[in-house]
């Protein structure tokens, strides 16, 4: 899903917002919610294909897929709804990337395939610092779902850094243990 995170135009929108947009106004989404919410895009997902299987009508990608805005063929309905998503993403972080998107859904059912996965320390099962970075809602606990996550790398920056990471933390602070009962 690397894709998602990079190349999207949608998704690139909605990362811009999140460097405008105040966090006060942010809703976090009720965890037991998010897991049922996230369901919806592998419906849509279905549909599409379920549709371009029935009718052949392979136009109908252009309602899935936001590289229509660069295009000069959308409709007036796809400008709105392009709008009500931008103003409802304000409130929920990434509202049609986590829940929405079929394009996200079917390149999450194919990243299970991946070779290059993301490392986790042991403290990862009670530290909760990655889940909280998270936009995406890929973390639960110690495990990343990775049919959620785009690989934007925010939690192996965390993982890898030695000030703010628990592994580091306490590695550092069994090192001083041992300098000092040598000493």
């Amino acid at each position: 899903r690397l894709y998602c995170g990079r190349i999207c135009a949608y998704g690139a929108l909605t990362q811009l917002l999140d460097r405008v947009v105040p966090a006060r106004l942010r809703v976090d989404v009720p965890k037991w919610l998010e897991r049922r919410a996230a369901r919806i895009k592998y419906g849509l997902l279905a549909a599409t294909i379920l549709y371009f299987l029935a009718t052949a009508d392979i136009a109908a990608y252009r309602y899935v897929e936001p590289f229509w805005m660069f295009t000069g063929r959308a409709t007036t309905g796809m400008w709105v709804g392009l709008a009500v998503l931008l103003v409802a993403t304000i409130f929920v972080r990434n509202l049609y990337c986590r829940f929405l998107c079929p394009v996200g859904a079917a390149l999450g059912l194919l990243s299970k395939l991946t070779v290059f996965r993301i490392k986790r320390w042991s403290e990862c099962n009670t530290c909760k610092l990655c889940e909280k970075a998270c936009e995406w809602g890929a973390i639960r606990g110690p495990e990343i779902v990775m049919t959620e996550c785009v690989r934007c790398d925010d939690c192996e920056r965390l993982y890898s850094d030695t000030v703010k990471c628990p592994h580091w933390i306490l590695i550092r602070k069994h090192n001083q243990g041992e300098t000092q009962t040598v000493a």
